[in-house]
């Protein structure tokens, strides 16, 4: 930001210099590029290349750490939703239910980046910990109700677990907005601060 704000004002003071325009436009080109990185990590899962050192990067102003090969929230709840959807087609096996619960490691995981940030409020911090829960809840509700099916061999999904599937999809799409929300509200104290 102070980058901008100086080359702005040298660009303002001294209009018919081209260095300073020149300046100004690089440093917009910055912004954009990072703001473009910025919405790549966040929908893709990282960037294309690993850093040469490997290793994750902490960012200092959140404290929420990027990990190259951690995947981000959004790829984890999208790899777990996949997971309980394809349930219905595969019924819950022993591989299925590792899937499942393997999926719900990497999301678990995303959700604990958010509740041990220092700029995690701490009603937002129970808010999460409290979905999180429930999801936890519905997941292992519907393992048993799969499991359930199992020893009865059956190839269809029942009434009850077709439900179950429903609530915890929409246990991890409630999830999913908190942490948004949660997200949203941290980024947009950081542009106050700064």
């Amino acid at each position: 930001t102070m980058m901008l704000l100086l080359s702005c004002k040298t660009c303002l003071r001294h209009p018919d210099c081209s260095s300073a325009r020149r300046t100004r436009q690089g440093v917009f080109a910055m912004i954009r590029q990072a703001l473009d990185l910025i919405q790549h990590v966040i929908v893709q899962g990282g960037p294309e290349q690993v850093p040469a050192e490997g290793g994750p990067v902490v960012n200092g102003d959140s404290g929420i750490g990027l990990s190259w090969t951690h995947p981000t929230a959004s790829k984890a709840f999208c790899d777990f939703e996949d997971q309980v959807d394809l349930t219905r087609v595969t019924m819950i096996g022993p591989a299925v239910e590792e899937h499942l619960l393997s999926a719900f490691e990497s999301v678990k995981e995303t959700v604990e980046e958010f509740t041990d940030s220092y700029y995690t409020s701490h009603e937002a911090r129970e808010k999460i910990v409290q979905l999180s829960d429930n999801l936890r809840d519905d997941l292992q509700n519907m393992l048993l109700l799969g499991q359930n099916l199992n020893c009865r061999d059956a190839r269809t999904p029942t009434q009850d677990l077709e439900t179950a599937i429903i609530k915890t999809l929409e246990s991890s799409k409630i999830l999913r907005k908190q942490l948004l929300g949660t997200a949203m509200s941290q980024a947009s104290d950081l542009f106050r601060q700064n």
